[in-house]
């Protein structure tokens, strides 16, 4: 075999192993492209997972919100615990006032039929209702909040615009 015939055999070999290192680079390359693939569609996935997350804490944050609006409005003196005997609310059943029949139902059972009889009661008082639990207490105050009352208020006569001054809050 002659010099060329070697530099030939020598170049042939050198181009396989090129050629084989190429193929297994090739191999390597693919299969990382595959596990970023992957990678990506993980982080999408879990990109998706924190907008769901994130709607439904932005949803409860808001219900907190409506639930500490609706204690600051119950405790406000707009819902003052006196109410007057001639208020049209008082002698209403408890259906005309949009309590869920399963709430009135609790509260008949109770012995409590008018929203005057309900108003009169503490919250305390209501609660030891068998049945009534937390959801049901806010039904009611709901409810009531609505009419512009609350639980543990007062019924007195009919004031005079010069009484009202005197009757405390």
């Amino acid at each position: 075999m002659g010099e060329d015939e070697k530099r030939v055999v020598d170049n042939s070999a050198c181009i396989g192993s090129l050629m084989d290192q190429t193929s297994k680079m090739v191999r390597l390359m693919n299969r990382v492209l595959g596990e970023v693939n992957e990678l990506q569609d993980r982080a999408l996935m879990l990109e998706q997972d924190v907008g769901y997350i994130d709607r439904k804490l932005n949803g409860l944050c808001a219900k907190v919100g409506r639930i500490e609006n609706n204690i600051k409005m119950r405790d406000m003196v707009l819902i003052p615990r006196i109410v007057e005997s001639n208020n049209p609310h008082l002698n209403k059943t408890l259906k005309e006032i949009g309590i869920s029949e399963k709430v009135e139902w609790k509260l008949r059972r109770g012995k409590i039929n008018s929203v005057e009889q309900l108003i009169t009661m503490s919250e305390a008082e209501v609660f030891k209702t068998r049945g009534i639990g937390r959801l049901s207490l806010e039904i009611i105050e709901s409810s009531l909040t609505k009419l512009g009352l609350r639980l543990g208020s007062t019924i007195v006569k009919e004031v005079q615009a010069d009484e009202r001054a005197e009757i405390p809050q």
